[in-house]
């Protein structure tokens, strides 16, 4: 898991991660625990986490991680678990997210990031395609004249393959989501090509009707692409350059072979809401609908 993502995991467990209990006037003394469903569920997204197994472990031996319900009485032997288990792993977690804070640059504003995942890289051959591939969906598409500003490279996880960029304007991480949105879509008609292909050679027909198909499904995906690419220049550019369409159009298909090798695009965490539309679901690609479809669908109506 990234850092950044620990992060924010943590923090959503914090305000959950806490006791409340009344102690009843009772012989021996018993105590009430009134919310035992959020603390349950606390301590299963730490677990998920995997972080501190062993006091995690602790805690599942008690009474109240296989309850039903919020109002539990307990005994004071666990009361004494918990008060003593629950306040420390609340300081770790605290002390972890502070540290991953020092750790990042705050002189960013967060919510201009992109983070991009790339597919793993075995040797210098293969990181100098993705480079390349990178550089051709943005270097050569967001580097023009006709929008302003640019991005620039913040960050790399050697452990994740993940890349932070970071770019000058809300308006450059909308165009990158508009990009990413048309690449999905190629992505799509790409997948759909090669799952008819695949039938086909099932049928065992001939070679050269098995060539005409994907020629055919070729040409279809390209054509989707350009359509893709007027899209994203008329939304997202001005002025009139078949140029940059093309270069465009080229940005697009790269984007979908990267989805096709498990590469990711996404907005930071802290971006807002218009701009997260921007960009696909990359866990639901294959549900992916070309925005000029909506349009169209708008006009009909």
């Amino acid at each position: 898991m990234r850092l950044r993502t620990l992060k924010y995991e943590i923090e959503q467990i914090l305000p959950n991660l806490e006791i409340k209990a009344n102690k009843r006037n009772s012989q021996p003394v018993t105590h009430q625990l009134i919310n035992t469903e959020q603390l349950k569920n606390a301590i299963l997204a730490v677990d998920q986490l995997d972080l501190f197994p062993d006091l995690i472990n602790e805690l599942k031996t008690q009474s109240f991680y296989s309850f039903n319900g919020d109002n539990l009485i307990i005994e004071q032997q666990e009361i004494n678990v918990l008060n003593k288990i629950v306040p420390q792993l609340k300081t770790i977690l605290k002390a972890i997210a502070k540290s991953i804070e020092r750790a990042q640059n705050h002189e960013i504003d967060k919510s201009l990031t992109i983070s991009i995942r790339i597919p793993n890289v075995s040797d210098f051959e293969e990181l100098e395609k993705i480079s390349s591939k990178l550089t051709k969906i943005f270097s050569q598409t967001l580097l023009t004249d006709e929008i302003e500003g640019g991005f620039k490279v913040i960050g790399f996880d050697s452990g994740s393959n993940w890349i932070d960029i970071l770019a000058t304007s809300t308006a450059i991480v909308q165009t990158i989501g508009g990009l990413a949105w048309s690449g999905a879509v190629v992505f799509k008609k790409l997948q759909e090509g090669l799952l008819v292909q695949q039938k086909v050679r099932e049928m065992k027909i001939s070679n050269n009707a098995i060539e005409e198909i994907v020629e055919k499904s070729k040409e279809e995906v390209n054509e989707v692409a350009e359509k893709e690419a007027q899209y994203v220049y008329g939304k997202y550019f001005s002025g009139k350059s078949p140029e940059q369409i093309a270069r465009i159009k080229m940005a697009i298909k790269e984007i979908a072979d990267l989805y096709k090798q498990g590469g990711t695009i996404k907005p930071s965490l802290e971006a807002s809401i218009e701009v997260i539309k921007e960009f696909p679901n990359t866990s639901e690609l294959p549900n992916v609908e070309s925005k000029i479809k909506k349009i169209e669908q708008k006009r009909k109506k």
